[in-house]
């Protein structure tokens, strides 16, 4: 047989229980879901907050290993290269002249005859290398060569030591290799 219909009464505190009962469910699970997102957040941030301890504790070593290992080799350079001491030494300036190429005496010379003629208060003719009294009391030593002639400068006519012969100049270094040309132009058909 069929059920009777339940009062009205009864209807609103069954249908009041249902609703309160279903808030709570819902609040309890809201609230586990909650409490649970909380503990592994906590438990993440905990994992994480150690491993970056173990990143730094690894950086500082290695930071305190690269130092002592620049020490060690500032230290080995050090140990290697003399020390350099700067002292105040006595000095002495000295100046000479070395003449080159004199300006030529009055008189002629002629390229590459082979002689040269030079004029003090006699007249002489120089071939090859000798000495020639000028006026002035003093000598000057002149050479001749085939395709050169040249004069040195005036000296005393004390007897001096001989001075020694000056060092050769130095060939000039060679002159750096041309770049390569440029590569040809491009020529586009345009596509």
């Amino acid at each position: 047989m069929p059920r009777p219909p339940l009062p009205s009464r009864h209807r609103d505190r069954y249908r009041t229980l249902v609703v309160l009962i279903t808030g709570a469910a819902a609040a309890g699970s809201v609230a586990a879901v909650g409490a649970a997102s909380g503990a592994a957040a906590h438990a993440t941030e905990q994992k994480q907050a150690a491993k970056q301890a173990q990143v730094t504790a690894a950086r500082a070593a290695y930071d305190r290993a690269v130092q002592a290992q620049q020490l060690a080799v500032a230290q080995a350079q050090a140990a290697l290269s003399p020390r350099v001491i700067v002292k105040a030494r006595p000095t002495r300036t000295v100046v000479t002249t070395q003449v080159i190429h004199a300006a030529a005496q009055p008189g002629s010379a002629r390229v590459g005859g082979g002689s040269a003629q030079v004029q003090g208060q006699g007249q002489s003719q120089v071939h090859g290398q000798s000495r020639v009294q000028g006026s002035s009391g003093q000598s000057a030593r002149t050479t001749a060569q085939p395709g050169r002639v040249t004069a040195a400068a005036p000296r005393a006519a004390t007897p001096r030591a001989a001075a020694p012969a000056p060092a050769p100049a130095r060939a000039p270094a060679p002159a750096p290799a041309a770049p390569p040309p440029p590569p040809p132009p491009v020529v586009s058909t345009g596509s």
